[in-house]
């Protein structure tokens, strides 16, 4: 299963959790082009919905299952599994 990168966006606050930054650095290195990034430091998105749901930073949230998953991704491998993990929650809602 291949990570599709359109469908995610990461929600992170470097302010407070040091993994923030360096997940964005992975995402810009292995050029992933999500969807999008919310900064919860951001005065504009720190009362934003993924900024008051995630459980922790840095999180993914799909946007077609409406999923947040917590934690740092830092290989091909992470991805996948991510995307794994968001399309059977996305099945098990469906059923």
């Amino acid at each position: 299963m291949r990570f599709n990168p359109q469908e995610w966006i990461v929600v992170v606050d470097p302010e407070i959790c040091t993994h923030s930054k360096a997940q964005v650095d992975i995402c810009n290195q292995m050029d992933l082009k999500i969807k999008g990034a919310i900064l919860c430091n951001d005065k504009e998105h720190s009362n934003s919905q993924p900024c008051q749901q995630v459980p922790a930073f840095p999180s993914f949230c799909n946007i077609n299952s409406q999923v947040c998953i917590s934690g740092l991704r830092e290989t091909a491998e992470d991805f996948e599994e991510l995307q794994q993990q968001s399309d059977q929650m996305l099945a098990q809602k469906k059923s």
